[in-house]
């Protein structure tokens, strides 16, 4: 895999499957890019026709749809900037003990880290309830198509 298709993968992320064939070489040689849908009969199904393919688009006008369609993961977001903050903090307060010794910037960063752990946690909990939906959901799906999955999620 190229470097200009692992940047495609990312920006695609999990909604769109790219399906690339490879010769001898390891070069791409034929490339078909689908929609991943929530159900999977659809995703399956001939209804599923190709967005874009080789043979109709080239690998530049892949990166530009990708580019077009890619989504910003919001808790990822949310969660790197509160990491910066952090550090920001920890900087201002490394400086804070060995040069101004002020107790209102002790305080002010003792307030801006409450602020990040509370939404951190509120991100956390948040986030791994979509996923026990998510892994729900994909039980549910595997079963109504004639799979089987037995193993439980004790986390409920």
């Amino acid at each position: 895999m190229d470097n200009k298709e692992r940047k495609i993968r990312h920006l695609l992320k999990d909604n769109y499957h790219l399906c690339t064939e490879y010769d001898w070489n390891l070069k791409a040689k034929k490339w078909t890019l689908y929609k991943k849908y929530d159900v999977m009969s659809t995703y399956f199904s001939s209804d599923n026709k190709p967005i874009m393919t080789s043979e109709t688009h080239t690998l530049k006008d892949l990166y530009k749809f990708a580019k077009k369609h890619h989504k910003i993961d919001i808790v990822k977001c949310i969660s790197l900037t509160g990491v910066i903050i952090c550090i920001i903090c920890l900087i201002v307060l490394t400086l804070n003990i060995l040069i101004f010794k002020n107790d209102i910037v002790r305080y002010c960063v003792l307030a801006i880290d409450m602020v990040v752990i509370i939404f951190s946690t509120v991100i956390l909990i948040i986030d791994n309830r979509n996923f026990n939906i998510d892994m729900l959901e994909m039980k549910e799906e595997i079963n109504r198509m004639g799979g089987s999955v037995d193993c439980e999620n004790k986390n409920n």
